[in-house]
């Protein structure tokens, strides 16, 4: 796995302008491979900057936050053929088959390969694979869908989608502080300036910075309940707006543990930051 280091590299060089496709060309594709042994420490701090109690246990997203910096080098490498900078996570599925004890070594394969048309440019997907060693079955994967925003196309596929106008009358209300999104970073070693300090979000015109997406998705996931999440399970998410901190939210839910939606609003109304679909397989 990239070191700390490594990862900051390839954020700048991520910044830098890509030829991007042209004619018929499409995303190449591109791999990379890491095994990653237990960190006992890191586990802990992401288990409490996102609210998740201990446990014998790898909670659902970990690896999400473990494989990060390798997801950082795949969009940052030369053969990318877009900048990293500005590219938009729409959409998180993860599939979990069954628990992953926290002190299992996890390898991971991580991919891209092609892309499809979009009203406001191109989607991508970038898949995740876990094992617990060579040659076993995949114990956990993940389909991250991000979006390129180039010029609108009128030829690409329109999506119906539904959102919720304002939070309902209950919900549990979370307060999430600045710092939240350094101490996510410290853990997920995403040090996207956006995500970061005021200071740094503003270069980037964001009056305020954006908390990480799978943090929203991390705490979502623990205030649901161990039931909820326990594998096998399939968590399926789409990010509809960012979440500016500091701020209050209010995270919603309904359905029994076997299938649960949810999302997360702001305190006081208005477009959805995530929706998502927690069930058991």
């Amino acid at each position: 796995m990239p070191s700390l280091a490594e990862s900051a590299i390839h954020l700048v060089r991520g910044t830098r302008r890509k030829p991007g496709l042209r004619g018929s060309a499409t995303i190449p594709k591109i791999e990379a491979y890491a095994t990653v042994g237990p960190a006992p420490q890191r586990l802990a701090a992401f288990r409490d900057v996102c609210g998740i109690d201990p446990g014998d246990e790898l909670p659902l997203t970990w690896p999400y936050a473990l494989v990060t910096p390798l997801h950082i080098q795949l969009v940052c490498s030369r053969a990318f053929p877009f900048s990293a900078l500005g590219l938009v996570h729409v959409r998180e599925v993860i599939r979990q088959t069954r628990a992953i004890a926290a002190d299992a070594e996890l390898s991971f394969h991580c991919r891209i390969e092609g892309h499809r048309p979009h009203r406001r440019g191109i989607e991508f997907d970038l898949i995740t694979e876990v094992t617990l060693g060579v040659g076993m079955p995949v114990v956990w994967r993940s389909t991250t869908t991000a979006l390129v925003r180039t010029r609108a196309r009128d030829d690409a596929p329109r999506t119906a989608t539904t959102t919720i106008s304002a939070p309902p009358p209950k919900g549990e209300r979370w307060r999430i502080s600045e710092n939240t999104g350094r101490r996510y970073a410290r853990v997920s070693r995403n040090f996207d300036p956006i995500h970061l300090h005021t200071l740094t979000s503003r270069w980037f015109g964001f009056q305020r910075p954006i908390i990480h997406g799978m943090w929203t998705v991390a705490r979502s996931v623990a205030a649901l309940g161990a039931a909820a999440s326990s594998p096998p399970v399939e968590l399926d998410v789409r990010f509809r707006s960012p979440l500016f901190i500091p701020s209050e939210v209010v995270l919603s839910a309904q359905g029994a543990a076997e299938r649960r939606t949810f999302a997360v609003h702001p305190a006081l109304g208005g477009r959805p930051h995530i929706e998502g679909e927690l069930r058991r397989l």
